[in-house]
């Protein structure tokens, strides 16, 4: 009979005792937080696309001093609050229209996020690293995002969409998503999952 596997010098018993020791290494039980790690290490995420959305910020010292003047109703009509004694000067003719204060605007970003699970497993989340960059290759900013996730099943891939607000965006800047791992246990304290 010839042996299919054989070390010079080894005894036969000590590479099963060696073997044996790995095997249980393998097998010992896990702690929670290293149950979510192992987890975490077979989903990933990546941002497929994201919109900056402006609104108006409203000021409310401005909307009420705005909404007590009122406009002219028609081309060359004064308001009720002006005297009609000729004191306007010709130079403020009603030809040049009244240039409109600059608006303030919150700018948020809508994120579209790819997520996929390789594992036999599903967290009921999954918290993702997002990352503002800009144009210089720099983190302008950074935001941990709990994405809950509880039917993502082996092998799936969702799409999820979320809303950055009041970013401080400026042209040029982008974004990137990830799953972090490992996280060190100092920081899980952050992640929703663990």
């Amino acid at each position: 009979m010839r042996r299919l596997f054989r070390l010079p010098g080894v005894p036969f018993a000590l590479l099963v005792t060696a073997g044996f020791s790995l095997l249980l290494v393998s097998c010992a039980e896990k702690s929670p937080e290293e149950k979510v790690e192992a987890m975490r290490r077979l989903y990933t995420a990546e941002l497929t696309n994201f919109v900056v959305m402006q609104t108006p910020v409203a000021d409310t010292e401005s909307d009420s001093v705005s909404d007590s003047v009122s406009e002219p109703t028609a081309a060359g009509d004064a308001p009720d609050s002006q005297a009609d004694d000729g004191s306007a000067s010709e130079e403020e003719g009603a030809d040049a229209p009244a240039e409109p204060p600059p608006v303030e605007v919150s700018r948020s970003i809508l994120l579209d996020i790819l997520v996929q699970n390789t594992g036999s497993e599903a967290l009921p989340g999954i918290t993702v690293d997002i990352s503002q960059i800009d144009p210089s290759g720099q983190e302008k900013g950074s935001w941990k995002v709990f994405l809950e996730l509880p039917n993502l099943a082996h092998g799936m891939t969702e799409q999820v969409s979320y809303v950055l607000e009041d970013a401080d965006f400026v042209e040029g800047d982008g974004f990137h998503a990830e799953v972090r791992s490992p996280v060190p246990a100092a920081e899980r304290g952050a992640y929703a999952e663990f």
